[in-house]
Protein backbone atom coordinates (compact mmCIF):
# COMPACT_ATOMS: atom_id res chain seq x y z
CA UNK A 1 0.00 0.00 0.00
CA UNK A 2 1.47 3.39 -1.01
CA UNK A 3 2.18 5.82 1.84
CA UNK A 4 0.86 9.34 1.22
CA UNK A 5 3.30 12.27 1.52
CA UNK A 6 2.87 14.08 4.81
CA UNK A 7 1.96 17.48 3.44
CA UNK A 8 -1.17 19.40 2.68
CA UNK A 9 -2.12 19.76 -0.95
CA UNK A 10 -2.30 23.30 -2.33
CA UNK A 11 -6.06 22.83 -2.74
CA UNK A 12 -6.53 21.82 0.89
CA UNK A 13 -4.45 24.78 2.17
CA UNK A 14 -6.41 27.19 -0.04
CA UNK A 15 -9.63 25.76 1.34
CA UNK A 16 -8.36 26.12 4.88
CA UNK A 17 -7.41 29.76 4.35
CA UNK A 18 -10.54 30.80 2.44
CA UNK A 19 -13.10 28.58 4.18
CA UNK A 20 -14.43 27.38 0.83
CA UNK A 21 -16.98 24.60 0.88
CA UNK A 22 -16.97 23.39 -2.68
CA UNK A 23 -14.11 20.88 -2.38
CA UNK A 24 -14.42 17.34 -1.01
CA UNK A 25 -14.16 17.03 2.78
CA UNK A 26 -10.55 16.44 4.00
CA UNK A 27 -9.38 13.04 5.07
CA UNK A 28 -8.66 12.33 8.74
CA UNK A 29 -4.94 12.74 8.09
CA UNK A 30 -5.44 16.09 6.33
CA UNK A 31 -7.78 17.27 9.10
CA UNK A 32 -5.11 16.50 11.71
CA UNK A 33 -2.50 18.41 9.72
CA UNK A 34 -4.85 21.41 9.39
CA UNK A 35 -5.47 21.39 13.14
CA UNK A 36 -1.70 21.31 13.71
CA UNK A 37 -1.19 24.24 11.30
CA UNK A 38 -4.01 26.21 12.96
CA UNK A 39 -2.47 25.66 16.41
CA UNK A 40 0.98 26.79 15.18
CA UNK A 41 -0.48 30.00 13.74
CA UNK A 42 -2.34 30.78 16.99
CA UNK A 43 0.84 30.19 18.99
CA UNK A 44 2.84 32.49 16.70
CA UNK A 45 0.32 35.34 16.99
CA UNK A 46 0.20 34.92 20.77
CA UNK A 47 3.99 35.12 21.07
CA UNK A 48 4.09 38.25 18.89
CA UNK A 49 1.46 39.95 21.06
CA UNK A 50 3.42 39.15 24.21
CA UNK A 51 6.81 40.38 22.92
CA UNK A 52 6.30 44.09 23.70
CA UNK A 53 4.95 43.60 27.25
CA UNK A 54 7.85 41.21 27.91
CA UNK A 55 10.38 43.83 26.79
CA UNK A 56 8.73 46.38 29.05
CA UNK A 57 8.92 43.92 31.98
CA UNK A 58 12.64 43.42 31.35
CA UNK A 59 13.19 47.18 31.35
CA UNK A 60 11.14 47.63 34.52
CA UNK A 61 13.05 44.86 36.27
CA UNK A 62 16.33 46.54 35.28
CA UNK A 63 15.24 49.63 37.20
CA UNK A 64 13.66 47.83 40.13
CA UNK A 65 16.72 45.63 40.69
CA UNK A 66 19.19 48.51 40.38
CA UNK A 67 21.29 48.87 43.53
CA UNK A 68 20.78 52.22 45.27
CA UNK A 69 23.82 54.05 46.63
CA UNK A 70 24.25 57.41 48.35
CA UNK A 71 25.20 60.62 46.58
CA UNK A 72 28.53 60.56 48.44
CA UNK A 73 29.26 57.05 47.21
CA UNK A 74 28.53 58.18 43.65
CA UNK A 75 30.82 61.19 44.06
CA UNK A 76 33.58 58.96 45.44
CA UNK A 77 33.27 56.67 42.41
CA UNK A 78 33.31 59.67 40.04
CA UNK A 79 36.40 61.05 41.81
CA UNK A 80 38.29 57.82 41.09
CA UNK A 81 37.42 58.19 37.40
CA UNK A 82 38.48 61.86 37.39
CA UNK A 83 41.74 61.11 39.26
CA UNK A 84 43.36 60.23 35.96
CA UNK A 85 42.66 61.73 32.55
CA UNK A 86 42.90 65.23 31.17
CA UNK A 87 41.27 68.03 29.22
CA UNK A 88 40.23 67.13 25.70
CA UNK A 89 38.70 68.24 22.44
CA UNK A 90 35.21 66.83 21.99
CA UNK A 91 33.56 66.64 18.59
CA UNK A 92 30.28 65.13 17.51
CA UNK A 93 30.48 62.43 14.84
CA UNK A 94 27.72 60.67 12.92
CA UNK A 95 28.66 57.45 14.73
CA UNK A 96 29.14 58.89 18.23
CA UNK A 97 31.74 61.22 19.73
CA UNK A 98 35.36 61.97 18.91
CA UNK A 99 37.68 62.70 21.83
CA UNK A 100 41.01 64.16 20.73
CA UNK A 101 40.11 62.97 17.20
CA UNK A 102 39.73 59.34 18.36
CA UNK A 103 36.36 57.58 18.41
CA UNK A 104 35.12 56.85 21.93
CA UNK A 105 33.18 53.59 22.18
CA UNK A 106 31.27 51.78 24.92
CA UNK A 107 31.26 47.97 24.94
CA UNK A 108 27.69 47.78 26.23
CA UNK A 109 26.01 49.61 23.36
CA UNK A 110 25.85 52.61 21.05
CA UNK A 111 26.52 56.14 22.30
CA UNK A 112 23.63 58.40 21.28
CA UNK A 113 24.17 61.63 23.28
CA UNK A 114 27.09 63.35 25.04
CA UNK A 115 27.51 66.29 27.40
CA UNK A 116 31.10 67.43 27.91
CA UNK A 117 33.45 70.01 29.40
CA UNK A 118 36.60 70.48 27.32
CA UNK A 119 38.60 72.20 30.08
CA UNK A 120 38.11 69.46 32.69
CA UNK A 121 37.72 66.57 30.25
CA UNK A 122 34.69 65.38 32.22
CA UNK A 123 31.71 64.10 30.26
CA UNK A 124 28.57 62.02 30.57
CA UNK A 125 26.99 60.07 27.77
CA UNK A 126 23.84 58.11 27.02
CA UNK A 127 24.43 54.62 25.68
CA UNK A 128 21.69 52.52 24.10
CA UNK A 129 21.98 49.00 25.48
CA UNK A 130 21.20 45.89 23.50
CA UNK A 131 18.26 45.03 25.81
CA UNK A 132 16.42 48.22 24.75
CA UNK A 133 17.24 50.29 27.85
CA UNK A 134 19.56 53.28 28.04
CA UNK A 135 22.31 54.08 30.53
CA UNK A 136 23.83 57.39 31.59
CA UNK A 137 27.53 57.10 32.43
CA UNK A 138 30.21 59.47 33.72
CA UNK A 139 33.79 59.41 32.41
CA UNK A 140 36.83 61.60 31.82
CA UNK A 141 38.91 61.84 28.69
CA UNK A 142 42.00 59.62 28.77
CA UNK A 143 41.16 58.22 32.22
CA UNK A 144 42.53 54.84 33.23
CA UNK A 145 39.32 54.00 35.12
CA UNK A 146 36.12 52.50 33.76
CA UNK A 147 33.11 54.83 33.42
CA UNK A 148 30.65 55.06 36.31
CA UNK A 149 26.94 54.43 35.76
CA UNK A 150 24.87 57.40 36.88
CA UNK A 151 21.36 56.35 35.86
CA UNK A 152 19.21 53.90 33.94
CA UNK A 153 16.82 55.35 31.36
CA UNK A 154 13.61 53.75 30.13
CA UNK A 155 11.65 54.87 27.09
CA UNK A 156 7.92 54.43 26.69
CA UNK A 157 6.75 56.05 23.47
CA UNK A 158 7.82 59.71 23.58
CA UNK A 159 8.39 59.63 27.36
CA UNK A 160 11.53 58.85 29.37
CA UNK A 161 12.03 57.78 32.97
CA UNK A 162 15.49 58.47 34.41
CA UNK A 163 16.29 56.49 37.54
CA UNK A 164 19.59 57.53 39.13
CA UNK A 165 21.76 55.05 41.02
CA UNK A 166 21.09 57.22 44.09
CA UNK A 167 17.35 56.55 43.93
CA UNK A 168 16.11 59.77 42.31
CA UNK A 169 13.50 59.57 39.52
CA UNK A 170 12.99 62.15 36.78
CA UNK A 171 10.43 61.88 33.97
CA UNK A 172 10.01 63.86 30.78
CA UNK A 173 10.10 63.86 27.01
CA UNK A 174 13.78 64.65 26.50
CA UNK A 175 17.08 63.60 28.09
CA UNK A 176 20.09 65.94 27.84
CA UNK A 177 23.39 64.78 29.37
CA UNK A 178 25.65 67.41 30.92
CA UNK A 179 29.28 67.12 32.00
CA UNK A 180 28.20 66.49 35.59
CA UNK A 181 24.70 65.03 35.34
CA UNK A 182 21.57 65.26 33.24
CA UNK A 183 18.66 67.54 32.33
CA UNK A 184 15.24 65.96 31.77
CA UNK A 185 12.92 68.19 29.77
CA UNK A 186 9.15 68.46 29.83
CA UNK A 187 6.74 70.77 28.06
CA UNK A 188 7.12 74.09 29.87
CA UNK A 189 9.69 72.93 32.43
CA UNK A 190 12.73 70.78 33.05
CA UNK A 191 14.65 69.19 35.89
CA UNK A 192 18.42 69.19 36.36
CA UNK A 193 20.25 66.48 38.27
CA UNK A 194 23.88 67.11 39.21
CA UNK A 195 25.85 64.30 40.79
CA UNK A 196 26.06 64.83 44.55
CA UNK A 197 23.21 67.37 44.61
CA UNK A 198 19.43 67.50 44.82
CA UNK A 199 17.24 67.79 41.73
CA UNK A 200 16.52 71.38 40.69
CA UNK A 201 13.58 72.63 38.62
CA UNK A 202 14.12 74.80 35.54
CA UNK A 203 11.26 76.99 34.34
CA UNK A 204 10.71 77.55 30.62
CA UNK A 205 8.89 80.67 29.32
CA UNK A 206 5.58 80.32 27.54
CA UNK A 207 5.85 79.52 23.86
CA UNK A 208 9.23 77.79 24.19
CA UNK A 209 10.58 74.34 24.90
CA UNK A 210 14.05 73.04 25.65
CA UNK A 211 15.86 72.15 22.42
CA UNK A 212 16.30 68.41 22.13
CA UNK A 213 20.01 68.67 21.25
CA UNK A 214 22.38 70.83 23.27
CA UNK A 215 25.76 71.45 21.67
CA UNK A 216 27.07 73.98 24.19
CA UNK A 217 28.40 73.37 27.69
CA UNK A 218 25.29 73.62 29.90
CA UNK A 219 27.00 72.71 33.19
CA UNK A 220 29.89 75.19 32.94
CA UNK A 221 27.98 78.12 31.40
CA UNK A 222 24.60 77.72 33.16
CA UNK A 223 22.92 78.43 29.82
CA UNK A 224 20.55 76.09 28.03
CA UNK A 225 19.10 76.44 24.54
CA UNK A 226 15.35 76.96 24.09
CA UNK A 227 13.36 76.47 20.90
CA UNK A 228 10.13 78.27 20.03
CA UNK A 229 7.13 75.95 19.73
CA UNK A 230 6.04 75.96 16.11
CA UNK A 231 2.63 77.40 15.25
CA UNK A 232 1.33 75.09 12.52
CA UNK A 233 -1.92 76.97 11.94
CA UNK A 234 -2.44 78.71 8.59
CA UNK A 235 -1.92 82.12 10.23
CA UNK A 236 1.17 80.87 12.03
CA UNK A 237 2.68 79.59 8.78
CA UNK A 238 1.90 82.91 7.08
CA UNK A 239 3.59 84.91 9.84
CA UNK A 240 6.54 82.53 9.86
CA UNK A 241 6.97 82.88 6.10
CA UNK A 242 6.91 86.68 6.29
CA UNK A 243 9.38 86.62 9.16
CA UNK A 244 11.66 84.30 7.19
CA UNK A 245 11.71 86.73 4.24
CA UNK A 246 12.40 89.66 6.55
CA UNK A 247 15.27 87.80 8.19
CA UNK A 248 16.70 86.81 4.79
CA UNK A 249 16.95 90.46 3.71
CA UNK A 250 18.14 91.71 7.09
CA UNK A 251 14.89 93.53 7.87
CA UNK A 252 14.12 91.60 11.05
CA UNK A 253 15.73 89.21 13.50
CA UNK A 254 14.38 85.88 14.61
CA UNK A 255 13.80 84.83 18.21
CA UNK A 256 13.06 81.18 17.37
CA UNK A 257 16.06 80.12 19.48
CA UNK A 258 17.16 81.72 22.74
CA UNK A 259 19.74 80.93 25.38
CA UNK A 260 18.26 80.88 28.88
CA UNK A 261 20.23 81.21 32.09
CA UNK A 262 19.03 78.34 34.29
CA UNK A 263 19.82 80.34 37.45
CA UNK A 264 18.65 83.89 36.64
CA UNK A 265 16.15 83.20 33.85
CA UNK A 266 17.65 85.86 31.52
CA UNK A 267 16.96 85.22 27.83
CA UNK A 268 19.27 85.95 24.89
CA UNK A 269 17.74 85.61 21.40
CA UNK A 270 19.86 84.19 18.59
CA UNK A 271 19.00 85.09 15.01
CA UNK A 272 18.52 81.51 13.81
CA UNK A 273 15.38 80.30 12.04
CA UNK A 274 13.22 77.42 13.26
CA UNK A 275 12.71 76.08 9.72
CA UNK A 276 16.47 75.83 9.20
CA UNK A 277 16.51 72.40 10.82
CA UNK A 278 14.42 70.89 7.99
CA UNK A 279 15.72 69.40 4.76
CA UNK A 280 13.82 68.55 1.58
CA UNK A 281 13.03 64.90 0.91
CA UNK A 282 11.90 64.04 -2.63
CA UNK A 283 9.93 60.98 -3.74
CA UNK A 284 8.15 59.59 -6.80
CA UNK A 285 11.12 60.66 -8.91
CA UNK A 286 11.78 59.87 -12.56
CA UNK A 287 15.11 60.31 -14.31
CA UNK A 288 14.93 62.91 -17.07
CA UNK A 289 18.56 62.64 -18.15
CA UNK A 290 21.98 61.92 -16.70
CA UNK A 291 21.85 64.99 -14.47
CA UNK A 292 18.20 65.70 -13.70
CA UNK A 293 15.48 63.81 -11.85
CA UNK A 294 11.87 65.01 -11.93
CA UNK A 295 10.04 64.36 -8.64
CA UNK A 296 6.32 64.61 -8.00
CA UNK A 297 6.46 64.83 -4.19
CA UNK A 298 8.55 66.96 -1.82
CA UNK A 299 8.35 66.74 1.96
CA UNK A 300 10.50 68.22 4.72
CA UNK A 301 11.92 66.60 7.83
CA UNK A 302 14.37 67.55 10.57
CA UNK A 303 17.90 66.29 9.91
CA UNK A 304 21.41 67.05 11.15
CA UNK A 305 22.77 65.81 7.84
CA UNK A 306 21.52 66.18 4.30
CA UNK A 307 20.22 62.71 3.32
CA UNK A 308 21.26 63.26 -0.29
CA UNK A 309 24.85 64.45 0.20
CA UNK A 310 25.64 63.18 3.70
CA UNK A 311 27.01 66.64 4.57
CA UNK A 312 25.95 68.79 7.51
CA UNK A 313 22.66 70.60 7.32
CA UNK A 314 24.43 73.83 8.21
CA UNK A 315 21.18 75.71 8.95
CA UNK A 316 20.15 73.25 11.67
CA UNK A 317 20.38 74.93 15.06
CA UNK A 318 22.85 72.29 16.26
CA UNK A 319 25.40 73.50 13.71
CA UNK A 320 24.30 77.17 13.69
CA UNK A 321 24.53 77.77 17.46
CA UNK A 322 27.20 77.03 20.03
CA UNK A 323 28.32 78.43 23.37
CA UNK A 324 31.20 77.94 25.78
CA UNK A 325 32.46 79.26 29.11
CA UNK A 326 35.64 81.37 28.97
CA UNK A 327 37.79 83.52 31.26
CA UNK A 328 35.47 86.48 30.53
CA UNK A 329 32.35 84.38 31.08
CA UNK A 330 30.03 82.58 28.66
CA UNK A 331 30.41 83.39 24.96
CA UNK A 332 27.73 82.36 22.46
CA UNK A 333 28.11 81.95 18.70
CA UNK A 334 25.42 81.95 16.05
CA UNK A 335 25.40 81.87 12.26
CA UNK A 336 22.99 83.62 9.92
CA UNK A 337 23.03 83.01 6.17
CA UNK A 338 25.86 85.51 5.63
CA UNK A 339 27.44 86.25 9.04
CA UNK A 340 28.93 84.63 12.12
CA UNK A 341 28.56 86.46 15.44
CA UNK A 342 30.06 86.03 18.91
CA UNK A 343 28.17 87.33 21.95
CA UNK A 344 30.06 88.29 25.11
CA UNK A 345 27.16 87.67 27.47
CA UNK A 346 28.58 89.30 30.60
CA UNK A 347 29.35 92.57 28.79
CA UNK A 348 26.15 92.31 26.73
CA UNK A 349 28.02 92.95 23.48
CA UNK A 350 27.79 91.34 20.03
CA UNK A 351 30.82 91.00 17.74
CA UNK A 352 30.89 90.22 14.03
CA UNK A 353 33.40 87.41 13.55
CA UNK A 354 33.09 86.56 9.85
CA UNK A 355 30.98 87.90 6.98
CA UNK A 356 30.49 86.73 3.40
CA UNK A 357 27.83 87.94 0.96
CA UNK A 358 27.54 84.50 -0.64
CA UNK A 359 27.10 82.86 2.74
CA UNK A 360 28.91 81.32 5.70
CA UNK A 361 28.84 77.57 5.11
CA UNK A 362 29.62 76.29 8.60
CA UNK A 363 31.76 76.92 11.67
CA UNK A 364 33.31 75.04 14.57
CA UNK A 365 34.64 76.12 17.93
CA UNK A 366 37.14 74.22 20.04
CA UNK A 367 38.49 74.87 23.50
CA UNK A 368 41.98 73.87 24.60
CA UNK A 369 43.08 72.66 28.03
CA UNK A 370 44.00 76.21 29.12
CA UNK A 371 40.52 77.47 28.21
CA UNK A 372 41.49 79.28 25.01
CA UNK A 373 38.72 79.18 22.38
CA UNK A 374 39.50 78.65 18.71
CA UNK A 375 36.91 79.28 15.97
CA UNK A 376 37.12 78.25 12.33
CA UNK A 377 34.59 78.89 9.56
CA UNK A 378 34.13 77.69 5.99
CA UNK A 379 33.56 80.64 3.67
CA UNK A 380 33.07 79.16 0.24
CA UNK A 381 36.39 77.58 -0.77
CA UNK A 382 38.25 79.44 1.97
CA UNK A 383 38.60 78.29 5.57
CA UNK A 384 39.21 81.17 8.00
CA UNK A 385 40.05 81.00 11.68
CA UNK A 386 40.59 83.01 14.86
CA UNK A 387 43.06 81.49 17.29
CA UNK A 388 41.83 83.26 20.44
CA UNK A 389 38.22 84.46 20.59
CA UNK A 390 38.63 86.25 23.94
CA UNK A 391 41.58 88.27 22.63
CA UNK A 392 39.56 89.01 19.47
CA UNK A 393 36.68 90.38 21.57
CA UNK A 394 39.01 92.48 23.73
CA UNK A 395 40.68 94.02 20.69
CA UNK A 396 37.48 95.23 19.07
CA UNK A 397 36.94 98.96 18.74
CA UNK A 398 33.77 100.36 20.26
CA UNK A 399 32.51 101.31 16.80
CA UNK A 400 32.63 97.62 15.80
CA UNK A 401 30.55 96.41 18.75
CA UNK A 402 26.78 95.98 18.64
CA UNK A 403 24.56 95.76 21.74
CA UNK A 404 23.37 92.30 22.68
CA UNK A 405 19.71 91.58 21.94
CA UNK A 406 17.55 90.84 24.98
CA UNK A 407 14.21 89.09 25.13
CA UNK A 408 11.61 89.75 27.80
CA UNK A 409 8.60 87.44 28.08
Amino acid sequence: MEIKAKKLTALTIACFLTACGTTPPPTAEEQAQMNELRQAMIQRFTQAAQTQPLQQQVQQQAVVQQKVITEQELMDAAAKVAATGSAALFERNRDGVLINNAMYLDPEGTIVKVGSNAVTGNFTYVVKNFDGTFSLKFARANTQAAPVQVATILQSGPNYTVKTVTGKTLTGTGVIPTADGVVVAREGSAFRYTMGEDVRAISVPNGYQIASIQKGDVSASDFILLEKIADNSDLGKLVSGASSLGSMFGLSKSDDYVLANIKTGSLIPLDVRLDGKDVAVYSNCRRQNSYVNKCDTMDTKEALYDPKTGLRNGNHYFWAIDWVNTEIGPVAFYKTSTKLYAIDINSQSTHLVFSRTLGVNNFDIKQSADGKVFVTAQLGFSRENIDDVVEFIRSRASSEIEPMQLLTI
